[in-house]
């Protein structure tokens, strides 16, 4: 196994204890999402079964070996990383991606409730419902040691890889219009905190202001600002979460005054990010039921 690892930014790495009060089928092992993650690899799958998803990145495509055979795949896919694979990557740029581990036996339990590991990689576009179901399994993380937290934690990664697995029905990746767009959400992913001019990269791809609206609006369900709006706002509620960054640090990060800051934050969760972080930090220490000082 060879393994180089450039640079690996964890927003979150949760190892999730493997003692269930219910099942509720697979049991999850491990849940990560990497904010920047530059690799070389050559390795052969053994002690898990990883579903990948790349967000975003700056290289217009992934390009992989798998058992031999290789893949150039444009952002976001998914890669499932299987037991007993050879996988070959490597990457120029810096990445985002998002994962769900499960016990290696999972593969041969899924396989026998028909799904099937073939293809391993393949195009998706991120989704209303898929990223909703994505911020949730990330904020559970956080309160994994609550009772009942790991079962919800299995059944929100259940649902997560149904909607992957939907896209393999659609070819809805085909159209070159569509896959422009997939790319300039690829950008936007990854330069969000600069506030990119969205007129200005739509010019860079060949399409008016026009044009671009109608069409983003045809295969996205919210606006590119919202969309903006909805990535800086997870960037923001994982500082407040995982870091001890302080709110005029990651108003500064967003290129935000504090003042405007606490008014973008409120106007989206209806909370100031003082009270979001309150909040979060009370359900992270609360005592759990039937322990010493509960």
């Amino acid at each position: 196994m060879i393994t180089d690892i450039l640079q690996e930014n964890f927003f979150v790495h949760t190892v999730i204890p493997r003692e269930r009060s219910i099942d509720c089928g697979l049991p999850l092992k491990e849940i990560g999402y990497l904010d920047a993650v530059q690799v070389r690899k050559e390795l052969i799958y053994d002690e898990m079964l990883e579903i990948t998803v790349r967000l975003a990145s700056a290289e217009p495509f992934a390009v992989d070996y798998l058992d031999g055979k290789r893949y150039e795949t444009p952002f976001p896919h998914v890669l499932i990383k299987k037991p007993g694979v050879h996988h070959v990557y490597a990457t120029r740029e810096p990445r985002k991606a998002f994962f769900i581990q499960y016990y290696p036996e999972s593969a041969a339990e899924l396989e026998a409730r028909g799904m099937s590991f073939d293809p391993l990689i393949w195009q998706i576009s991120l989704t209303e419902s898929l990223t909703a179901i994505l911020e949730k399994l990330l904020k559970v993380t956080a309160l994994i040691h609550l009772p009942m937290m790991r079962e919800k934690a299995d059944m929100l990664a259940w649902a997560f890889l149904l909607e992957l697995l939907e896209f393999r029905q659609h070819d809805i990746c085909s159209d070159e219009r569509f896959r422009k767009f997939q790319e300039i959400a690829s950008y936007l992913q990854i330069h969000y905190l600069k506030s990119p001019d969205i007129v200005r990269l739509a010019h860079l791809h060949g399409l008016s202001e026009r044009s671009f609206y109608r069409y983003w609006n045809k295969y996205y369900n919210e606006s590119p600002v919202a969309f903006l709006n909805r990535l800086k706002l997870e960037y923001a509620k994982n500082n407040l979460i995982y870091t001890d960054m302080t709110i005029s640090e990651i108003a500064s990060k967003l290129g935000y005054s504090t003042i405007y800051f606490d008014r973008f934050f409120k106007r989206w969760t209806g909370q100031t990010p003082c009270s979001y972080r309150r909040e979060i930090s009370r359900q992270l220490f609360a005592p759990t039921p039937g322990k010493p000082g509960s």
